[in-house]
């Protein structure tokens, strides 16, 4: 390896920097300024040391090696609608403003700009979830040998933080409103959802053979994606019996009767008895009831139309059913199967606070300081 001046015939003086590819092969690079040079030396050593030298001739675009990731066989076993998000990622964001540079020639701050653009134009969460698609369009490179580093991983390039969700836990007479504001077999899918916090995927793929009037219980054995098709529940800790209350029993035998008939034997089909899709559910049934009882704010969407924002997520009355169970007295273990968690302690990271006991706690630390103070 070498560095050497040369002087171009305008008369300017340019540094090349010499080296041998992992080929044996001489290759040369012309820069403006000699620390440039040894610069690039220096990381081309290192990478050669390291077996991890791609040179430029033998690279993609980061278009090309997008992709080729999102055709892999790891991908495509996915769920589709962790396909279609990665798709979304690729197509909306990485491919506009990343699309055409090399993988070798990406750098730190070109990436941070491009993470500040996405924060400007959409969010910091949404800017962490594109990062985390291109870190593994360049991990998938790497193992096509395309490119030598992964500089997300090697320079430690994180989103811009996103500030925290808060959970808007849904009021009792937010929820009464609701009911009041919907019919049919909105208001039945409504019910059930606050009063089983079943997740919505789960509802969508209930059947009436789960539903156990006798028993009073529903069984909850699947859920469905986001394309209609079924699968397992989210977890095998998803697998569980949820008691139903009679007022709900007799809500879902009534809507039995009207309910659209298919082969799939679905309790909240569509029209056509197939599953029922989320976007379906969440624009003609959830936000319109927001709406009615003035749970939801007009704002710009991303396509740039006014669209209602509801005030809370369907995915909260999931947490409204959670909290109704803890306030009936029922303890965190019991909450665990209820909800279908994997575990106690992801139990107690979202719902803990709904256990604790103000006065308990007034009269412990009373205790405490009686116990120091005297008196």
């Amino acid at each position: 390896m070498a560095i050497y001046s040369i002087t171009t015939p305008a008369g300017a003086k340019r540094w090349t920097a010499k080296y041998k590819d992992t080929q044996g092969k001489w290759r040369y690079k012309n820069f403006g300024r000699k620390k440039e040079a040894q610069a690039f030396l220096e990381e081309v050593s290192r990478q050669l040391g390291e077996g991890t030298f791609v040179h430029d001739k033998a690279t993609c675009t980061v278009t090309e090696a997008a992709d080729l990731h999102l055709g892999s066989a790891s991908v495509r076993a996915l769920e589709p609608g962790t396909q279609d998000q990665y798709e979304q990622h690729v197509r909306l964001y990485i491919k506009p403003h990343l699309g055409h540079v090399l993988l070798t020639k990406l750098t730190e701050p070109m990436i941070q700009e491009f993470l500040d653009d996405i924060v400007e134009g959409q969010s910091a969460a949404m800017a962490k979830r594109v990062l985390g698609t291109l870190n593994r369009v360049i991990k998938d490179a790497q193992r096509r040998n395309l490119v030598g580093r992964n500089i997300i991983a090697d320079k430690s390039i994180k989103a811009p933080r996103a500030e925290p969700y808060v959970k808007r836990m849904p009021e009792r007479h937010e929820l009464s409103g609701l009911l009041a504001n919907t019919d049919d077999r909105g208001q039945v899918l409504l019910m059930a959802a606050m009063l089983t916090g079943m997740r919505l995927g789960e509802l969508r793929a209930l059947t009436w053979d789960d539903v156990r009037f006798d028993e009073r219980i529903i069984r909850v054995r699947k859920a469905s994606r986001s394309d209609g098709s079924v699968k397992g529940t989210k977890s095998a800790s998803g697998y569980r019996d949820i008691p139903i209350s009679g007022v709900l029993g007799l809500e879902l035998k009534k809507w039995r009767l009207q309910c659209p008939v298919g082969g799939k034997g679905l309790v909240f089909p569509n029209g056509n008895g197939n599953v029922e899709s989320g976007s379906n559910i969440r624009q003609r049934v959830f936000i319109p009831a927001m709406k009615a009882v003035g749970l939801t704010t007009e704002v710009v969407g991303n396509t740039g139309k006014k669209v209602e924002k509801p005030a809370f997520r369907f995915h909260d009355l999931r947490h409204a059913a959670a909290a109704l169970f803890i306030e009936q007295g029922m303890g965190p273990k019991r909450i665990q199967e209820l909800m279908g968690h994997s575990s106690i302690q992801v139990t107690f990271d979202i719902y803990g606070y709904l256990f604790r006991d103000p006065e308990a706690d007034a009269a412990a630390v009373d205790a405490i300081s009686a116990k120091l103070l005297g008196g």
